[in-house]
Order: C-alpha cells, then sequence, then structure tokens
C-alpha cells in the first residue's frame, strides 16, 4: 500500500519558508524569513554585526578596526581559503571582500560563494584599472584607501537593504 493511500490522498509535508526580496542598487539579496533569520536580527540589534573581512594588504587593519570600534564583531583573514574556513564554523552577517585575492580563488568567485550561502558582500579594491570591473559586477564597492565614514555608508547601507538594521 503506497504512503499516498495511508494517509487519504494529502502529503504531510513541511510547509516551505517564506522568501524576503531586497534591492540594492545592482545587487538583489533574497533571505528566508525563519526563525533563524528573527534570531539574527535580534542579535544584530543587540551585539552589532558579525563582518567578514578577507583582504590581505595592510589597509585593512584600519578598515576592521573603523569597523569594530561601530561596535561591529569583525573577523579578518587573509585568503579566500581563510574565509570558507570561517565560514564552516561561523556565521557572517557581512563580507568585505578585496577584488585581488593570494591563492587559487579570486574576489568574484569568492563573493559568489558567498552570495550563494545568503551572506551579503561589498567589494574593495586598490588598482586603479579595478574601477570598470567593480562597476560591472553585481556588488557594491569601496575603493582603497578607505575612508572611514565611507565605510561605516556602504556597510550601514548594505545591512539596512539586507536585514533592515543598521
Amino acid at each position: 500500500m503506497s504512503r499516498r493511500r495511508e494517509t487519504g490522498g494529502a502529503r504531510a509535508c513541511a510547509p516551505e519558508p517564506i522568501r524576503i526580496g531586497l534591492n540594492f542598487g545592482p545587487m538583489r539579496i533574497v533571505f528566508r524569513k525563519t526563525i533563524g533569520f528573527r534570531k539574527r536580527l535580534e542579535r544584530m540589534s543587540r551585539t552589532g554585526a558579525r563582518i567578514l573581512v578577507v583582504d590581505s594588504y595592510p589597509e585593512a587593519d584600519a578598515l576592521a578596526s573603523a569597523l569594530d570600534s561601530d561596535g561591529h564583531r569583525v573577523r579578518r583573514v587573509a585568503d579566500a581559503a581563510g574565509a570558507m574556513t570561517t565560514l564552516h564554523g561561523e556565521r557572517a552577517d557581512l563580507a568585505i571582500v578585496e577584488l585581488t585575492l593570494p591563492g587559487w580563488i579570486d574576489g568574484v568567485e569568492l563573493a559568489s560563494y558567498l552570495a550563494a550561502r545568503e551572506v551579503p558582500v561589498v567589494l574593495t579594491s586598490r588598482a586603479a584599472d579595478a574601477e570598470e570591473r567593480l562597476k560591472a559586477l553585481p556588488y557594491p564597492s569601496l575603493r582603497k584607501p578607505h575612508d572611514p565614514a565611507e565605510i561605516r555608508g556602504q556597510v550601514r547601507r548594505v545591512l539596512r537593504a539586507a536585514y533592515g538594521v543598521a
């Protein structure tokens, strides 16, 4: 006898999570509105966002300290492999990724990986020729050297677009 016959023709299944879509310029972020999402919003409003900074250049220290002074919890890694390892152990609310990373994965590939894991991404670059490449990508960007006011503004805009909090 099939399972469908035992239940009288109706299949018992869990309801699908509600998906909400948020637009931020050219970037579209889609998150599941679940209990985990609500808990994340509550935690971010109490303790600040968890921000992953993936950058091997010395300017990343200034970036991390500017974000830390705003009350965010910042984790800094130097390459994509370190970022992936970090994300297997903990969750990030936002990632700031250098366009040119050392190793076998560049910033664009890492940004795609993070976006698939529903982590909002901001790309940064030092190179002058990277300006056109950054504009062509569907992620917000920051130019180096970083201006603390610009960093804070971009992080607030992305967190507000993704989660409704800043």
